[in-house]
């Protein structure tokens, strides 16, 4: 391993980096994986560890496989790596995400699997509609059994890594009465004959490669020296396998990956002196009780705290006692059953056995009237010889615990009947003949289906509630743990595993250590030590898992008895938890919140590492024990033996003023939302408050805040205009447009996904690739050509009797006389269309093809003659797409381009400013950031107002807090007088959200005139609120471009802008206005007023119809 060492002339990529991100870059032999909480500069260590790769060349360019999530991430983090190392970024084509390099894979190796290397990735429209005809074919009812849940069904056994050959009887029973799986084998078949595959299978493909031919595998081992992973928490089964396999023979693998173990903020920890603090106000120096176990709590000292955003629901346990306590689903808490205090309950649980399966079962815990309390399902697995228990659920009665086995068992098709034959009573019995038990029982895969069942009841497969002591043959049960003894202050900590196998036992005298034998029966022998640091544990752990398959049970003796440590999600009614006041409290409930963009904390206390949290005493960090780490770390660990954890801890992304304002803000939440981040950035600007008159100028007073950040040498591509809907976009647009301000709409309504674009799209993939079935049907009547469903369904026989595209089916039986006159002719037209499009595919630019095509097949004409509201933005759009296909080589580049990259709208040069919803903008972050539309019924959302209550209100609440935090130095809120929503003036209030922003933490202005009536009274301190018109004198360099070009009437749009600053709130009409009367309104052009109502208008525009407008808006011509 490479060790960080300070060096006096460092690159520029090492300078501003704290030392664990130094530590991320620096460490760049064998396996690293680094934990990084939100804003904690991961993006900087992963992009400067990729540029000290290439600067110190230790890898060339092309020598380095770096896969991201979102080809956003991508795409940025080739800019910045372009930034530290020049032209070198260029040379690396192994850059992108797991997709995209998967299907450059592929297309190498297409043959491998049945494909040719011009493969078509097809979308889910296309999918379905596969889907459906398969079902159809097969005789099943569409609606019953719809292809929407069998694509879902597909989806998730190829994100496991699986062909149809691994899908068991119990997975395929899941569709169709166990078809699920010839129809996964039937859709496959089909995308090969078409010469196709879905987004599943560019990853599944080349793991069955990768997997069934070594020399490929070899040779992308040796290729690839550094391997880079971001977001590997999000990994699946197949991606991490895809890894794994590319990684095992060099093991220079980092991943970066955001770990989810806290406490949400509002949770209250008890002080060393008795008094409580909310966990978010804990920093490190702090002194929180701890418990030193048998019962002894003392002061220990916080050395670190952890915070970080969830990204998932959260925990919360109720206890008998009153206590409450919410927190991820991974964090560990110590809970477990005590024979002589846990109330008697009853469980269904799930039971495994190796070489036998899962079975489902029923059990109690006997604490009431008996001679001696027993915990049923632990007996349960001793007589049955089985290797693991896991709790479904716990009841008060027999009967519920009988329903839910059996309800269980329907659902999941997981057996009821015992691993060993029960003795005693009828011995004719099936539950009494071992044989048959075991034929029964190896007959089904159960595997599939127990770890479904599993996933849905918060489980995890490597956290069982009961693994028994070791058997031969078994993986054995190492036993850690925590405060097992107090020789001194500082609590110790036991480790002990035991056996009855002699060669077991020099394997363990062989590493050093001394186990002690028996004196009644030499075979079996114990190993147990005893140390003070956690540390030293967790080593000779390491030392054994190396010989030995090993079952680690982690436990704790807090008040005297020892509680193991186990996930929150895994915890289950009847446990007892460790109070503050020395006894133990019994859990009621465990239940799931919502807490999804909830900030979240953690603390690692010195020695004894727990805590108090809300009465409950509690585990600290997970990665401050080697026994306790989540799923996915725990594989790696294990995958990648010696791999060095680093976490990035410290908050870079907003300023103090910005955190406080959504700290403020999201304070108003009832229960634990009150928040106060914690950055070392300075105090930088408050956050502006923006009152205007409308929606056009809100877009101005923002277009002229990005002209005067240009002008000061800011870049366009740190602004991001953020909006609640997307209906909000449209007057930004419109207004960048007009004063040529460069700009890309981000997420919302994706451009390739609309009708015209999926038409357009289908023409070329046809032309690209004749083969494309799922094209052609597409275009086979689009524009309507006469073509009937039986003429269609004539030509899908022949494809299927002689297994040929549609394309060629549809050639020969042009032949024929099979079809109508009409028929035949249309579809003639159309086969001959295809061919001199091909033909001229060699010949014309493709863009131009793609124009002339659309032309000729009469597409275009189709819209041009469409009188809906829509069709001509349908028309630009189409015209939008053949400008994009410049940017592209060749047809199939663009292609494949389009099918990987579904979410960019436009690809303009340049810097630009983004313009996107507050959700698609989660994750994301910007210098400056401006929030539009803070209006009630706009942010808070009436729907969310009328239709959720409370709960949605604290939803959009978060969302605001959202929106504010992705704001680094400045942060802009605007809120509009008046608001055209859908299509129709209305008058409008500040949102409430404004309100709740600390007075502390934000300065207000307003930039038009106007009654006090429309706000609060409280609302500003000044006497009129509306007397500081604060509009931009200067021209900036988007008026400057506008003017060039003539895109722009100044002098008409400043008369009309100063007619509608100055007009009132009331609802007095203008007295110059007349029934009939020719009038210019600044967005619609000229029309003729129709109707008057008040300072309301409609009038009958020449271009745009009948629009409804206030009065304000218009001028007499």
């Amino acid at each position: 391993m490479t060790h960080p060492i300070a060096d006096p002339n460092e690159p520029p990529y090492l300078k501003g980096l704290n030392p664990p991100q130094r530590e991320a870059v620096l460490t760049t032999e064998g396996p690293v994986l680094v934990l990084a909480g939100a804003g904690t500069g991961k993006t900087a260590a992963l992009t400067a560890r990729l540029a000290h790769l290439i600067y110190t060349r230790r890898a060339w360019p092309s020598e380095i496989l770096a896969v991201t999530f979102t080809n956003k991430a991508a795409r940025e983090m080739r800019e910045r790596i372009g930034r530290m190392v020049g032209d070198a970024v260029e040379g690396m084509p192994w850059l992108g995400t797991f997709h995209s390099i998967a299907a450059k894979m592929l297309r190498r190796h297409a043959e491998l699997v049945g494909l040719q290397s011009n493969f078509t990735i097809l979308d889910t429209d296309d999918q379905l509609r596969l889907l459906k005809q398969l079902i159809a074919a097969s005789d099943l009812d569409e609606k019953r059994w719809p292809a929407r849940q069998l694509a879902g069904l597909i989806d998730k056994w190829k994100n496991r890594g699986w062909t149809p050959a691994d899908v068991d009887a119990g997975e395929s029973e899941l569709f169709a009465n166990g078809r699920g799986a010839d129809l996964y084998a039937q859709y496959q078949a089909r995308l090969k004959a078409v010469n196709a595959c879905d987004f599943g299978d560019l990853l599944l493909h080349m793991l069955v490669i990768l997997k069934t031919h070594r020399d490929v595998l070899e040779r992308y081992q040796q290729r690839f020296k550094y391997i880079l992973v971001d977001e590997y928490q999000d990994t699946n089964a197949s991606q991490y396998l895809w890894l794994r396999l590319l990684a095992q023979a060099r093991k220079n693998i980092c991943c970066v990956g955001d770990d989810d173990q806290c406490l949400p903020a509002g949770t209250h920890i008890t002080l060393a002196d008795g008094e409580t603090r909310p966990i978010e106000k804990i920093r490190p120096g702090d002194l929180v009780l701890s418990c030193y176990g048998s019962g002894e709590f003392r002061p220990a000292e916080v050395t670190e705290v952890f915070r970080r955003r969830a990204k998932r629901p959260l925990v919360r346990l109720r206890m008998a006692s009153g206590r409450e306590l919410v927190s991820t689903p991974e964090h560990s808490h110590f809970a477990d059953f005590i024979r002589t205090a846990s109330p008697q309950k009853n469980f269904a649980y799930l039971m495994w056995k190796r070489g036998q399966g899962y079975r489902l079962g029923t059990s109690q815990i006997y604490t009431r009237g008996q001679k001696r309390p027993v915990i049923g399902f632990r007996q349960r697995c001793l007589q049955e010889g089985a290797d693991a228990v896991w709790l479904i659920s716990s009841f008060e009665t027999e009967a519920e615990a009988r329903e839910c086995e059996h309800l269980l068992s329907l659902r999941y098709g997981i057996s009821t009947l015992p691993f060993v034959a029960r003795k005693g009573g009828s011995t004719n019995g099936l539950v009494h003949d071992q044989a048959t038990l075991d034929r029964i029982h190896r007959a089904v895969d159960s595997q599939a289906r127990a770890q479904q069942l599993l996933a849905d009841h918060g489980l995890l497969a490597d956290h069982p509630h009961h693994v028994p002591q070791t058997a031969p043959g078994r993986r054995k049960a190492l036993n850690l743990t925590l405060y097992a003894e107090r020789r001194g202050a500082t609590p110790m900590h036991r480790l002990s595993l035991s056996g009855n196998d002699p060669v077991d036992r020099e394997k363990v005298r062989a590493l050093g250590l001394n186990p002690r034998v028996y004196a009644r029966n030499p075979d079996n022998w114990r190993y147990e030590t005893l140390y003070r640091d956690m540390k030293k544990v967790g080593e000779i752990r390491d030392r054994l898992e190396e010989h030995f398959e090993l079952d680690v049970q982690l436990k704790a003796n807090l008040l005297g008895t020892a509680l193991a440590v186990r996930p929150a999600s895994t915890i289950r009614p009847g446990m007892m938890v460790a109070g503050e006041d020395g006894s133990h409290d019994v859990v009621i409930a465990v239940e799931t919140v919502d807490g999804k963009q909830a900030d979240i904390f953690d603390l690692n206390v010195a020695g004894t590492h727990n805590y108090v949290a809300n009465g409950i005493v509690t585990h600290n960090s997970i990665y401050s024990w080697r026994g306790a780490e989540v799923a996915n770390i725990l594989r790696f660990e294990k995958d990648f033996p010696g791999a060095v954890i680093i976490r990035l801890e410290q908050n870079y992304r907003s300023t103090p003023h910005i955190l406080g304002a959504a700290s403020g803000l999201i304070a108003a939440n009832a229960g634990r939302l009150g928040k106060t981040l914690w950055t070392e950035a300075g105090e930088g600007e408050k956050v502006r408050v923006l009152g205007v008159w409308d929606g056009p100028e809100e877009a101005r007073r923002v277009g002229e805040l990005i002209e005067a950040h240009q002008r000061s040498g800011g870049e366009l591509d740190d602004i991001a205009i953020l909006v609640r809907a997307q209906f909000q976009t449209r007057e930004f647009e419109d207004r960048f447009i007009a004063i040529g301000l460069p700009y890309r709409i981000v997420g919302g309504f994706r451009f390739y996904e609309r009708q015209e674009i999926r038409d357009a799209l289908a023409y070329l993939r046809v032309v690209n690739q004749p083969a494309d079935d799922l094209a052609f049907e597409r275009i086979v009547n689009t524009p309507k050509r006469g073509l009937g469903d039986k003429a269609l369904a004539k030509v899908h026989a022949l494809a299927r009797a002689q297994a040929i595209p549609l394309t060629l089916a549809a050639a020969r039986i042009l032949d024929t006389d099979e079809l109508t006159p009409q028929a035949r002719r249309a579809l003639g037209n159309l086969i001959g269309d295809i061919a001199r499009w091909r033909d001229m595919a060699g010949q014309l630019p493709h863009p131009e093809l793609a124009r002339q095509m659309l032309d000729e097949s009469g597409y275009t004409a189709m819209w041009q003659a469409d009188r809906s509201a829509d069709a001509a933005g349908r028309l630009e759009n189409l015209n939008e797409l053949v400008r994009a296909m410049e940017e592209y080589e060749n047809l199939g580049a663009f292609l494949e381009h389009v099918s990987l990259v579904m979410d960019n709208d436009e690809r303009a040069g340049g810097e630009q400013v983004t313009i996107m919803t507050i959700h698609a903008a989660k994750g994301l972050e910007f210098d400056t950031v401006f929030l539009a539309g803070w209006e009630e019924g706009v942010f808070p959302s009436q729907r969310s107002l009328d239709e959720g209550g409370n709960a949605s209100l604290e939803e959009e609440r978060r969302l605001a807090y959202v929106a504010i935090t992705r704001a680094r130095r400045r942060a802009y809120i605007l809120h509009a007088a008046n608001r055209r929503i859908y299509g129709q003036w209305t008058s409008s209030i500040p949102s409430r959200f404004v309100g709740e922003l600390p007075a502390a933490h934000i300065e207000e202005e307003t930039s038009m005139t106007g009654g006090e009536s429309l706000w609060r009274a409280n609302w500003s301190e000044r006497a009129d609120p509306f007397a500081n018109v604060a509009r931009g004198t200067g021209r900036g360099p988007g008026w400057q471009r506008a003017a060039s070009v003539g895109g722009y009437q100044t002098t008409t749009a400043r008369v009309v802008e100063a007619r509608a600053s100055a007009v009132s709130l009331g609802n007095k009409g203008r007295s110059d206005l007349s029934l009939g009367q020719r009038v210019f309104h600044q967005k619609f052009g000229y029309g003729t007023i129709a109707e008057i109502e008040g300072n309301k208008l409609e009038i009958d525009f020449e271009q745009a119809g009948r629009k409804r407008v206030m009065d304000s808006f218009v001028s007499v011509e």
